[in-house]
């Protein structure tokens, strides 16, 4: 009985293409450390040139959920469906095509650090290119351009990375992501810790990168952030998702406890106070510059 549940199961992943409106589904993907269940069996469908959150207090699995995307840590029961088909089958102890997968999904880690390995920034960004076997006939060019795409002047490209700031430590480990070109990129806690000028050049390669129709992943706890960047938000909760959906509803959900977005509690106040602001909620504005936008429209009418 088993091995015929075993051998269907193993035909239908096998044979299975997943909707071409999809970056990636994700199926029945769970982690354990030891005998604590970390991330409970979970299944979503990401689109396409979609910007996604995923928001949960410390220990809720997000990150570490977020690891089994391009191959990081393996589920041993789930699957994962890409949209270039190189899939992720809970059949194999091993990912064999994870060079392929790392190609199509790059990841952004919270510490910097763990993704830089080389005595150069150069040399670090070229890393990537080496290691997944990306095929370029001038990879240090590659790796030049994408370092001054994002801000990083050539005076820096010998210096050793570790002795950079933690902004340019994040554009460097971002600069060795993005120079492969991956189709789906994750950002995990990408301002933490940063100064104010260091978050808005993070926000604003972020919203380049959604102009640019790549599949993003945004996981924090800054809800701010989130709001601006994100088209829909993941809830996870000890483990489990427990909601997705639209910021505005995710945020207006007292139940989820996740705490209200500046943006949010401002005009929550103006339209208590004038109920005359209530049709810029339509609007749903995901920041302050949005918002103004928003209350000058009701106020010509």
């Amino acid at each position: 009985m088993f091995l015929n549940r075993y051998w269907g199961e193993y035909k239908r992943v096998k044979t299975y293409r997943p909707d071409p409106r999809n970056a990636f589904e994700v199926e029945n993907v769970s982690f354990k450390d030891k005998d604590k269940t970390v991330v409970h069996p979970f299944s979503y469908k990401f689109r396409r040139r979609k910007v996604y959150a995923i928001i949960g207090a410390s220990g809720s699995g997000k990150s570490t959920l977020a690891l089994h995307f391009n191959g990081l840590m393996k589920s041993p029961k789930g699957n994962i469906f890409f949209f270039n088909g190189e899939n992720i089958y809970f059949f194999k102890k091993t990912i064999p095509n994870f060079r392929a997968i790392r190609r199509y999904v790059g990841m952004v880690l919270q510490n910097p650090e763990y993704q830089l390995f080389k005595e150069t920034v150069l040399e670090d960004v070229m890393c990537g290119l080496q290691m997944l076997d990306v095929p370029d006939s001038n990879p240090e060019e590659r790796a030049k351009s994408k370092l001054r795409e994002l801000g990083i002047m050539e005076e820096f490209f010998n210096r050793n990375p570790f002795m950079l700031s933690g902004g340019q430590k994040k554009k460097v480990a971002l600069a060795g992501i993005l120079v492969i070109e991956p189709e789906i990129i994750i950002f995990d806690e990408p301002v933490l810790g940063l100064d104010p000028y260091s978050v808005k050049k993070i926000v604003d390669i972020i919203q380049d990168l959604k102009n640019k129709n790549k599949t993003i992943i945004v996981i924090s706890n800054n809800i701010d952030l989130i709001l601006e960047l994100s088209e829909e938000i993941l809830v996870m909760d000890r483990g489990r998702l427990i909601m997705s959906g639209r910021p505005y509803l995710i945020f207006k959900d007292k139940r989820l406890n996740l705490g209200t977005p500046k943006v949010i509690k401002f005009l929550d106040k103006l339209t208590k106070h004038s109920p005359r602001f209530l049709p810029v909620w339509k609007d749903e504005p995901k920041n302050f510059e949005e918002l103004a936008s928003s209350i000058f429209n009701v106020l010509r009418k």
